[in-house]
């Protein structure tokens, strides 16, 4: 156990809440609930998933949790049909395999509403734990308890995040609360947001015939404005069989 003090990711990220007033979370592998209390005691409900039924009986006796907990693995996400303003995964991602943390972060963004923020503090390639285990793969180590770890940089973390809405990443010590006398572990703070898909707008009306009959048919192109050049593109290509009434082009 970690102690009951919250993790001073959890702090920051608490802080980051209640400024853009969210006030419905999701803690994927919550424990016992350490870093979910502060969040509760500001206002904020929470909702967590946690595979461990010790960590879950704990939770209800020792840290008075009393939210909805979904018994089960993140991998098996999701749990409900609710999407959520924020969320927040604390020292979990690292420990899974490429394509596990690969659907792991799919899965959180699938479950944030449309503006919504996902926070995942882990461990960082700076960290010396770095250094004192046996190579699995890529940055991913075997340390001396037998757990494999991956370690981020700016280089993976973008690689993994860029397509879930990445907006930035942070180093931060992380103290040992439990044990003052060990050094505070390097993590890294990865911040994302769910954007809306651009708006899509029908910005082209064309009249064109229909491949298999003489009748002219009414056509209306909706495109994003990502997808619009592309298109134009390809529309242009038909302009011998197209009617263009729009200043498209």
């Amino acid at each position: 156990m970690w102690g009951f003090a919250p993790a001073e990711s959890a702090i920051k990220v608490k802080d980051f809440f209640i400024e853009e007033k969210l006030t419905e979370i999701l803690i994927p592998g919550i424990g016992y609930g350490r870093n979910a209390k502060i969040f509760l005691e500001n206002g904020i409900n929470v909702t967590g998933i946690e595979i461990s039924e010790t960590a879950i009986r704990l939770a209800r006796s020792e840290s008075k949790l009393e939210i909805q907990i979904y018994h089960g693995s993140v991998a098996k996400m999701p749990f409900d049909s609710k999407q959520y303003d924020g969320i927040f995964s604390y020292a979990l991602i690292h420990l899974f395999n490429s394509r596990e943390r690969k659907k792991f972060i799919s899965n959180c963004y699938n479950q944030l509403k449309y503006g919504g923020y996902m926070f995942f503090s882990t461990i960082s390639k700076k960290d010396s734990l770095y250094e004192k285990g046996k190579p699995v793969s890529k940055d991913r180590i075997e340390l001396m308890n037998g757990a494999k770890v991956f370690f981020y940089d700016a280089e993976s973390i973008k690689k993994e995040f860029e397509k879930y809405g990445l907006m930035d990443f942070s180093e931060l010590d992380e103290p040992v609360k439990f044990d003052s006398k060990q050094p505070p572990m390097k993590f890294t703070m990865i911040k994302c947001k769910k954007m809306p898909a651009a708006n899509a707008r029908a910005c082209c009306t064309a009249t064109t015939i229909s491949s298999n009959s003489n009748a002219w048919t009414t056509q209306t192109f909706v495109r994003t404005h990502t997808e619009k050049t592309a298109e134009n593109r390809q529309c242009t290509t038909q302009r011998k069989k197209t009617k263009i009434c729009c200043n498209c082009y």
